[in-house]
């Protein structure tokens, strides 16, 4: 049997579509939800209802804020999709690849559905954050090679000169 409480902070599909029209829309009102609902038939207007009150209990999140202006109840979104997204990849990282980022990605490139323009995209945020990465590191190793030098200046500087070329 599946460990709930793993899952626990996930939405279920239904859940899912609510939150991704919240997402959208910013704010809404059951009635909003519905007419940007895309699939047919639309569900009930009781079910949404539902939905939302489930959306804002403390136990899931809570995902969902209202704000009740005169008769209506506008809903809208506490976690940010992108807050959202990170914790599901998170959670399909450890349960489904254990752990191991490669193996996802080795799916993704596996799989008939990615692009050539997906796959380009990835490709470029590698590429990005290999490059964001070395910077920090050429600047830490820049300003242990600055505190080295401002900490014993009675040193070669010729020598230091050299190292600090090696860093850049």
């Amino acid at each position: 049997m599946p460990d709930k409480s793993q899952n626990k902070d996930l939405l279920t599909p239904l859940e899912l579509k609510v939150m991704n029209i919240l997402w959208k829309l910013k704010k809404a009102c059951v009635k909003d939800i519905l007419e940007h609902w895309q699939e047919k038939p639309r569900p009930a207007y009781n079910t949404i209802s539902t939905i939302v009150r489930i959306l804002q209990k403390a136990e899931k999140g809570p995902y969902v804020g209202h704000e009740a202006i005169g008769r209506n109840h506008y809903y809208l979104p506490i976690v940010s999709k992108n807050t959202y997204q990170k914790r599901l990849i998170n959670n399909v990282l450890d349960n489904a690849f254990g752990g191991s980022a490669s193996s996802l990605v080795s799916a993704l490139m596996d799989s008939d559905d990615i692009s050539n323009d997906d796959l380009n995209g990835i490709q470029n945020l590698i590429n990005k954050s290999l490059e964001d990465w070395l910077g920090i590191f050429k600047l830490k190793k820049w300003a242990i090679l600055r505190k080295y030098f401002l900490l014993d200046k009675a040193k070669n500087t010729d020598i230091l000169c050299a190292e600090i070329s090696v860093a850049e």
